[in-house]
């Protein structure tokens, strides 16, 4: 297969793995998207999981991801785990 062809196969693919992320992603509630990106891109910080524990009673019930980062501890936040949680809400 041409060069072209394979860099073109590529980025298309890429740009449908964006595209179905930022639908995920606008499918959330605002903070939840928050701390959703924020697991995402490993960067789950002390002000992640106070957001994380601001989430409405309706959030904390419904995504496991948020009372995952809301128990975490700031010197060792849960980032595997909430990211195993993250894969999970997208399948």
């Amino acid at each position: 297969m041409d060069t072209l062809v394979k860099d073109t196969l590529v980025d298309l693919q890429v740009a449908t793995d964006l595209t179905k992320m930022a639908r995920f992603l606008n499918s959330l509630p605002p903070l939840v998207a928050v701390v959703v990106r924020d697991v995402i891109d490993n960067n789950v910080t002390a002000a992640t999981i106070d957001l994380a524990r601001q989430a409405t009673s309706d959030q904390f019930e419904k995504y496991d991801v948020i009372r995952c980062v809301a128990a975490g501890n700031p010197n060792c936040p849960p980032t595997e785990e909430a990211l195993w949680l993250v894969e999970e809400m997208i399948k």
